[in-house]
């Protein structure tokens, strides 16, 4: 039966080997392929042995202990395992997530929801996924699926069925063989070391977690160190618990001892026997500091010379504080044998002044240069502080004054317009501005215009100082009305500063606009109509050519023929300069300086034909003209289409 050959071989077996059965067939190059391992150390592990069916050989492999010479499963993940890898991973995630859930589903339902679970990982391992076997190996080692993923502990329920544990066993080695997962080992070891497992073995449990002792991602010193320390199924030993203790300093804080600390303390009350004199109670510190300084080796201390210098240190042995401090500074200790590094300055510190007060005049000087040290740095991070402080003033007034200035700015613009604003009015009044014949600014009395003006100016103002609160406190500005403002600078058909004028030049600009628009969208269309009547006539022909947006005439045989150098630097490239020469002639023909079709090459506006103003009907009086160039802001006279010169340039 499989689950006696796995008791027996828990028994004799040794914590560096696993035992292996030969098969039918099997030799030890095909072991040795099988376990990935060096032929030569499995032939140095079995001496005198010949190749023999039934024969127990040893592995030379770590946290090896089930014996899987008749496993057909571990031969066919072997060598057939990733034949639907992708298929074997969707099964695997959806039966994971369903897992993730199980903690959700009724008690009633909770049998059949497993069973679910069961059968999607036996259809992921079909497929070669290694993952869905670990699951299903910590299924049957704890007799049930939990929706948690984490380390396994001595909390967890372990299956009495051993046909089922000795499966599970054999299938998160498996997995972990395979794929060098290491949380199935550990995940082994605790179910061989639990004290309801079927097959326990505390020793063997212990030796395959300090094989992962220094592992980043899982906190597996907390298990060796609570095995040690409570003697869960082996021999109590509360040195090794301090050795393999997860604490994350040897001093705590806040008046509080750490785990490290609380150690050393029962370990100095228990009472004196020849069992316990391996504790080195009765030895004086500077004999522990001896014994921890002979396990320095290669710069670092172990985690034994650590407890024997720390155990000093506690019996307020200046030298030992000392001495543990520059060896915390310098980091000349084993990672793991002073917990975490992310406090290190502080328990430093502690075991420094420790030293000065016990009389260590190296330590006392210590203390005294870095408290002035750290007074100095304190000093500079004023200082620094300081400069932030009037740098940050500093752009608060440069701030202060530019929006000052912009005020003023704003201001002064507000005054032109109303100055404008006024001088419009008179101009209104007297019949010689356009804005007479417009009956909305007729229609408003002086007193209001003024009324309107002023609240505009106030509006203006107000905006300013709530731009200028909101910029120097980053906080959100405070809606202004700009009511007033918006009716002076409105100019939309329909508001009073509406100017026919004005509605005449965005019409013409507009109208300009799409013309242009027309003319180039048909120019394309001309050149696609003649590209395509080339392809109609000529399927099989090369294009004959086309004109490009710069005016080029671009032809087939123009197109990649490179132009070769004049003196031989091997610069050669494209047509372009062939094609701008062999077509300026077409260029200049078609395109350049033609009549104004405006003035048709006067250059004299056409409106008032030169003089620049025209008369005006209704009040037997002249006005600008509205078509003349402007010219130093003055109505000039001249083609506001060729500025007077009587030509344009266009396609002639």
């Amino acid at each position: 039966m499989r689950h006696i050959t796995l008791i027996s071989c828990l028994i004799t077996l040794s914590a560096l080997a696993g035992p292996h059965t030969l098969q039918r067939g099997e030799s030890f190059e095909d072991i040795a392929r099988l376990y990935n391992v060096p032929l030569d150390s499995l032939k140095k592990c079995n001496p005198d042995i010949e190749e023999y069916v039934g024969y127990t050989i040893d592995i030379p492999i770590d946290n090896h202990f089930y014996d899987l010479g008749e496993s057909d499963l571990f031969r066919k993940l072997k060598y057939n395992g990733g034949s639907q890898k992708e298929k074997g991973i969707k099964k695997y995630k959806a039966a994971f997530e369903k897992q993730t859930n199980l903690y959700k589903v009724s008690p009633d339902k909770k049998e059949k929801f497993q069973r679910e679970i069961q059968k999607e990982y036996e259809e992921a391992v079909e497929c070669g996924n290694l993952d869905a076997l670990y699951q299903l190996g910590r299924r049957y080692v704890h007799g049930t699926f939990y929706s948690h993923n984490h380390i396994p502990d001595f909390r967890l329920e372990i299956n009495q069925n051993i046909e089922e544990f000795s499966r599970g066993i054999e299938y998160m080695q498996i997995a972990g063989l395979l794929s060098g997962n290491a949380k199935a080992y550990i995940d082994m070891a605790v179910a061989c070391g639990h004290e309801n497992s079927p097959i326990r073995n505390p020793y063997l449990c212990v030796s395959m977690l300090e094989v992962f002792a220094d592992s980043k991602d899982w906190p597996v010193r907390k298990l060796i160190c609570y095995m040690y320390e409570n003697g869960y199924g082996i021999k109590k030993n509360l040195m090794q618990a301090y050795v393999y203790c997860s604490d994350t300093e040897l001093v705590g804080s806040n008046g509080h001892s750490s785990k490290r600390e609380k150690l050393l303390k029962q370990i100095d009350e228990l009472p004196k026997s020849q069992e316990n004199s391996f504790y080195g109670n009765d030895l004086d510190p500077s004999t522990m500091m001896a014994l921890g300084l002979s396990f320095y080796n290669d710069d670092k201390v172990s985690p034994q010379g650590i407890y024997w210098i720390h155990k000093a240190a506690l019996k307020n042995d200046a030298d030992a504080n000392w001495t543990l401090a520059g060896i915390l500074k310098n980091g000349n200790y084993i990672p793991g044998s002073v917990g975490s590094q992310y406090d290190i300055n502080r328990q430093v510190m502690t075991f420094v002044e420790n030293a000065a007060n016990f009389g260590n005049k190296d330590a006392t000087e210590y203390l005294i240069a870095y408290k002035e040290q750290e007074a100095e740095k304190e000093r500079q991070r004023r200082i620094i502080a300081e400069k932030d402080r009037q740098r940050e003033a500093e752009k608060k007034a440069r701030r202060q004054q530019m929006w000052a200035n912009i005020a003023g700015a704003v201001l002064q613009s507000a005054a032109q317009a109303v100055g404008q604003i006024e001088y419009a009015k008179q101009m209104s009044r007297t019949g010689t501005s356009s804005f007479s014949n417009n009956p909305s600014i007729n229609g408003l009395s002086e007193n209001q215009w003024l009324a309107k003006n002023r609240l505009a100016m106030e509006q203006i103002l107000q905006y300013t100082v709530n731009k200028s609160i909101a910029d120097w406190n980053g906080t959100p500005m405070v809606p202004t009305d700009m009511s007033a403002v918006n009716f002076g600078t409105d100019m939309s058909p329909g508001s009073p500063l509406w100017s026919w004028n004005m509605q005449q030049r965005i019409n013409t600009i507009s109208t300009r606009s799409a013309r242009m628009q027309c003319e180039t969208l048909a120019f394309y269309r001309r050149q696609t109509d003649m590209i395509e009547q080339q392809f109609r006539e000529n399927p099989y022909q090369p294009i004959a050519g086309y004109v490009n947006s710069d005016g080029y005439w671009i032809s087939a045989d123009m197109v990649g023929n490179p132009v070769p150098d004049s003196d031989n630097s091997g610069t050669g490239h494209n047509g372009h300069e062939a094609i701008k020469g062999k077509n300026s002639a077409y260029f200049k023909e078609r395109y350049g300086n033609k009549d104004c079709h405006s003035c048709h090459g006067s250059g004299r506006c056409t409106t008032c034909n030169g003089t620049g103003y025209v008369s005006n009907n209704l009040t037997s009086g002249s006005s600008e003209c509205p078509n003349c160039f402007l010219e130093n802001m003055r109505r000039s006279g001249k083609c506001r289409t060729c500025q007077g010169r009587g030509t344009v340039y266009g396609l002639k």
